[in-house]
C-alpha cells in the first residue's frame, strides 16, 4: 500500500509541476548508450541484477540473505534448492514502465530463466511488505519447490511483516497485517475446505488471505514436527491432499475448530528467529547491453505477456551477446533455433552457469555429449537441476 500511495504522490507532483511528460514510466538507454551502469551482484542464494548503485546492490543482496535466513529457520532450517535472480531497477519510474500499476514488485517462480525470480523497484523494497511478500515467495520457493496456493500464500503472509533493514540479531515474524488481524477478530475465517479448494485469484480475497495466515501460524505454532514432516513430503512431490491427510490425522472440521479456537483465544505466538548478522560473501561484475536487453526481455515475456516486444529484446540481446546465458533461454523460449556451436560457446563462456550446460545438452544431437552435460549439470547443480531429481 505505501508504494501505491507514493507512486500516487509522485504523479500529483509531476502534474502540479506541468511535467506529465517527464514522469510517465519509460525504459532508460542501455549503458553503452549513456544510459545508468549495469551490475551483477552474486551471493550464496541470490543472484541480483540492477542499474542501481552497487552500494544499493549489496544492500538489498544482504537484506534478501537475511530474508532467506529467517524464512528457513522458521520452517525448520530447511535448505534452500535453488538460487533466486532478482531484477532491481533503479527508480519506481523505471520499474513501472513493466510492472502492472500500482503493483511494486512481482515474483516469477516459474519463468524461462530456469530461477525464481522477482522483479522490484530497488528503492521500495525494505520498506514496502508488498515486495516482501513478493520477495518471500521466491525464497520459499526455492525451500519447497512444491506448494499448494494456502501454503505460499500462508507463508508469503506470515513473513511480510519482518522488518530486516536493521542490524538487529533477531526479528519477530508472524505479526499480521491490521486488515489480515480485523478479518481474524471479526471471526470471518474460511474453512479449511474452501481454503485448499481455492487454486487461484479469482477467489483469493482478504477472507483467504488472513485464513492462510493463520492456519500457517497455527502450524508453525501448534505443529512444527508434523508441519516440517508436511514441508519435507511436499518438496519430495508429493500430492498436497494426500500428504496432508497422513500427517495430519484430525479431519478438517476438527482443525477449523481448533483454529478458531487458538485466534479466538489469541494464542498465537509471534516468535524471533536469530539472524547470523555476519556480512555474507558476494562477487560482482559490470553487465553489458547484451544482458540488459535479455533482461527486459524477460520482463517482456512474463510480466507484460508481449512476446513480440520479448524477441525484439532478445534478438537485440543475441546480436549484443551471444554467449548470454539470460538471452539464449529466453530465445530457447520464444522457438528459436539454437546451434549446437552457439550452445558450445555459451558454455565455453559461463563453464560455471548450469544453465549453459543445459542448453548443451538441449542443441546437440550427439548423446554422449548429452550424457556429459547432464553428468556435469548434476555434478555442479544436483538439487537446483530438475533434470537431477532422479539422480538424488
Amino acid at each position: 500500500m505505501m508504494l501505491m500511495q507514493s507512486r500516487w504522490a509522485g504523479w500529483v507532483a509531476c502534474w502540479m509541476l506541468g511535467a506529465m511528460t517527464g514522469c510517465t514510466p519509460t525504459v532508460t538507454a542501455l549503458p553503452s548508450q549513456g544510459g545508468p551502469a549495469w551490475s551483477e551482484i552474486t551471493s550464496a542464494h541470490f543472484t541480483l541484477w540492477t542499474d542501481a548503485t552497487p552500494k544499493r546492490g549489496r544492500e538489498l543482496v544482504r537484506e534478501f540473505e537475511r530474508r532467506r535466513q529467517v524464512v528457513a529457520r522458521a520452517m525448520n532450517h530447511a535448505p534452500a534448492r535453488e538460487r533466486a535472480f532478482v531484477i532491481a531497477l533503479r527508480t519506481e519510474w523505471e520499474a513501472a514502465a513493466f510492472l502492472p500499476e500500482d503493483i511494486a514488485g512481482i515474483a516469477l517462480p516459474s519463468n524461462p530463466s530456469l530461477r525464481p525470480a522477482i522483479v522490484i523497484s530497488a528503492h521500495d523494497n525494505g520498506r514496502d511488505h508488498i515486495v516482501s511478500h513478493e520477495l518471500t515467495h521466491v525464497i520459499s520457493h526455492s525451500i519447497v519447490r512444491h506448494q499448494p496456493a494456502w501454503l505460499a500464500e500462508g507463508i508469503a503472509t506470515y513473513f511480510e511483516m519482518a522488518d530486516l533493514e536493521s542490524d538487529a540479531r533477531s526479528v519477530k515474524v508472524g505479526v499480521p497485517r491490521e486488515d489480515r488481524l480485523r478479518v481474524v477478530q471479526q471471526r470471518q475465517l474460511l474453512s479449511l475446505r474452501e481454503l485448499f479448494a481455492c487454486k487461484d485469484r479469482r477467489c483469493q480475497d482478504e477472507r483467504y488471505y488472513a485464513t492462510a495466515w493463520g492456519l500457517f501460524s497455527f502450524l508453525v505454532n501448534n505443529h512444527f514436527d508434523a508441519f516440517a514432516q508436511y514441508l519435507r513430503r511436499l518438496d519430495d512431490g508429493d500430492d498436497d491432499a494426500q500428504a496432508w491427510s497422513e500427517v495430519f490425522a484430525d479431519p478438517l472440521d476438527a482443525f477449523d475448530v481448533a483454529l478458531a479456537r487458538s485466534l479466538a483465544n489469541e494464542e498465537l505466538r509471534w516468535p524471533r528467529i536469530a539472524i547470523d548478522v555476519t556480512p555474507s560473501d558476494s562477487t560482482e561484475r559490470p553487465l553489458g547491453d547484451g544482458d540488459v536487453l535479455a533482461a527486459r526481455g524477460l520482463m517482456a515475456l512474463t510480466i507484460k505477456h508481449d512476446e513480440a516486444a520479448a524477441l525484439t529484446q532478445v534478438t537485440a540481446a543475441v546480436a549484443a551477446d551471444r554467449t548470454s546465458v539470460l538471452a539464449r533461454l529466453l530465445a530457447r523460449t520464444l522457438d528459436q533455433p539454437l546451434s549446437v556451436e552457439d550452445a558450445r560457446a555459451v558454455a565455453t563462456d559461463h563453464p560455471e552457469d548450469w544453465r549453459a550446460w543445459w542448453l548443451v545438452g538441449n542443441a546437440t544431437a550427439d548423446d554422449d555429449e548429452v550424457d556429459q552435460a547432464r553428468d556435469r549439470i548434476c555434478r555442479m547443480a544436483p538439487d537446483e537441476a530438475a533434470l537431477c531429481a532422479a539422480k538424488r
